[in-house]
């Protein structure tokens, strides 16, 4: 099986954005529930839940309203043309669906007042089995001691070369987060399924040509 890193298009200063680049935020009123917790260590393995009411404001930069719409937290929110076809694809990692109210947009691209076509829902990602090879990737901590066996926590993700999971550990599901990063992966099957259905926002890289460093000034 070979993954994907779903991930958000990051715009450079002056560069043209994709065709629909789209972000949400959370609208007041805005209640969270508590975050998920390792059942080993104790340590937190994810940010804080939305909890309803879900009203959001949705950012446009491209030049129509995205099918998928990337957040601060560990939700995503997808369109009513994607909630159908995922239903009718038979696909597992994402759950929940349920709509949100969207309070206002605003349009930061050349085309002004984009309007989604019809409503978004949010979804929540699974959490799978499936744990990164620190070694395989190239990955850098800033912890010491030793690593978690649960969760794979030993300080923050500084950078990595790719993403490589250990073999035998992914439970199969085709969009998920793994043990020990908070990248977003994807299995071929949903990759496929994006493609096909002409999804127009959200990058899917190749893990293994997935890299960032969150601490550049450290290699100068």
């Amino acid at each position: 099986m070979k993954f994907y890193v779903l991930d958000t298009p990051h715009l450079e200063e002056g560069q043209e954005p994709r065709l629909a680049v789209t972000d949400f935020m959370e609208i007041d009123p805005v209640n969270h529930g508590s975050a998920l917790y390792c059942t080993l260590c104790g340590k937190p393995i994810s940010m804080l839940s939305w909890l309803p009411p879900y009203r959001a404001e949705l950012e446009f930069w491209g030049k129509e309203a995205g099918d998928i719409a990337f957040g601060t937290g560990d939700e995503l929110l997808v369109s009513e043309r994607f909630k159908r076809l995922w239903g009718e694809a038979g696909l597992t990692g994402l759950k929940g669906f349920e709509k949100v109210e969207i309070v206002r947009t605003r349009s930061y691209g050349k085309i002004k007042g984009i309007k989604p076509s019809g409503d978004y829902y949010i979804v929540r990602i699974a959490r799978s089995r499936a744990a990164v090879d620190d070694e395989a990737s190239g990955l850098i901590r800033d912890g010491e001691g030793q690593q978690c066996k649960e969760c794979r926590y030993r300080g923050i993700v500084k950078r990595t070369r790719r993403i490589v999971l250990e073999k035998g550990t992914w439970s199969g599901e085709d969009v998920f987060y793994p043990r020990g990063t908070a990248s977003i992966i994807t299995s071929e099957r949903y990759r496929d399924f994006h493609i096909a259905n002409k999804f127009n926002n959200g990058l899917l890289i190749p893990a293994e040509e997935y890299s960032f460093d969150f601490y550049p000034w450290e290699n100068r």
